[in-house]
């Protein structure tokens, strides 16, 4: 399928975001795209300095 979107939120009732992938989406044998919940990244170094954290 070309040119497809996909709309996700951060949960359920959250806020959509539709988002358009820049190559085509590997749905492998199932046919569906899979979810997991996402988790937030730790800061780098350069980011914590940055938000006046260790190692400023």
């Amino acid at each position: 399928m070309i040119g497809a979107t996909v709309v996700v939120t951060a949960g359920p009732g959250g806020r959509e975001h539709r988002v358009t992938p820049d190559a085509p989406l590997d749905l492998g044998s199932t046919g569906r795209l899979g979810v997991t919940a996402w988790e937030e990244s730790p800061l780098r170094p350069a980011d914590e300095a940055a938000r006046g954290g260790r190692g400023s």
